[in-house]
């Protein structure tokens, strides 16, 4: 096969590849990063896209909230707006303390939980991560291993890459979450993350808005045999960082 013919195939399969793990990583769907259930009206909810891509929250994207036990919503807010590759979004109650709306990018006054309420995202009607059990009222709070989900900030465990889709199961706080006092908000709007480079279905590259180390990627499950696990810290919506 003459030399100029291989190349073209070899650059075609390679673009195909990249193709495909393009497609398999857009595929990521968001999750919750962050838990607020302070006092008073300080309530929020932190949301990351994993994807290389942004996403268009107003495309489907909701929140919607099941008081204490019930199985029909009592709220249901809207998303809006567009979330950067790798970045998060802060939705606050609209009443909230100042300290918590400077982080805010989305306000409503309809994000009133309790640590009784299960919380759900969903792209239309499919769930994409939950906190709580819906149909179940745990008194106060669903509690294990010294994490609440009342009075408490929760932050997603950075080994934590997707949600919880199943908002009917058992619900354990501790598996995927790390508890902070209650009105803690010095984090809210970055996301931390472990995520190694080598692993199927992560992109080659890291996303442009993110300055990660050469060993670094913001997708992926697993690790390298032999290779150290990084901590990356995302960036808000609009591709800041701290």
């Amino acid at each position: 096969m003459p030399a100029r013919r291989r190349i073209r195939r070899l650059w075609g399969g390679a673009l195909a590849a990249a193709a495909l793990s393009a497609h398999a990583a857009q595929a990521l769907p968001l999750l919750i990063s962050e838990y607020v259930e302070g006092s008073g009206s300080n309530k929020a909810l932190e949301i990351y896209n994993p994807n290389p891509t942004p996403v268009d929250l107003s495309a489907g994207y909701r929140v919607r909230i099941y008081y204490n036990g019930k199985t029909t919503p009592g709220a249901t807010i809207a998303l809006s707006g567009q979330l950067a590759p790798g970045a998060t979004t802060v939705l606050a109650h609209k009443s909230a303390d100042p300290a918590l709306l400077a982080k805010a990018q989305l306000t409503s006054g309809s994000l009133n939980f309790n640590g009784d309420d299960a919380v759900v995202l969903l792209l239309h009607d499919t769930v994409l991560d939950s906190i709580g059990r819906i149909g179940e009222d745990p008194g106060t709070a669903w509690s294990a291993g010294g994490v609440s989900t009342r009075d408490r900030t929760l932050r997603r465990k950075p080994a934590i890459l997707g949600g919880d889709t199943d908002p009917t199961d058992l619900f354990d706080p501790s598996a995927e979450w790390l508890a902070f006092p209650k009105d803690s908000f010095e984090d809210l709007g970055v996301h931390l993350a472990l995520a190694p480079l080598g692993v199927q279905g992560a992109p080659a590259q890291p996303p442009a808005p993110a300055t990660l180390p050469p060993t670094a990627s913001l997708l992926g499950i697993g690790l390298l045999a032999g290779a150290a696990l990084p901590m990356l810290r995302h960036r808000d919506r609009t591709g800041r960082g701290p």
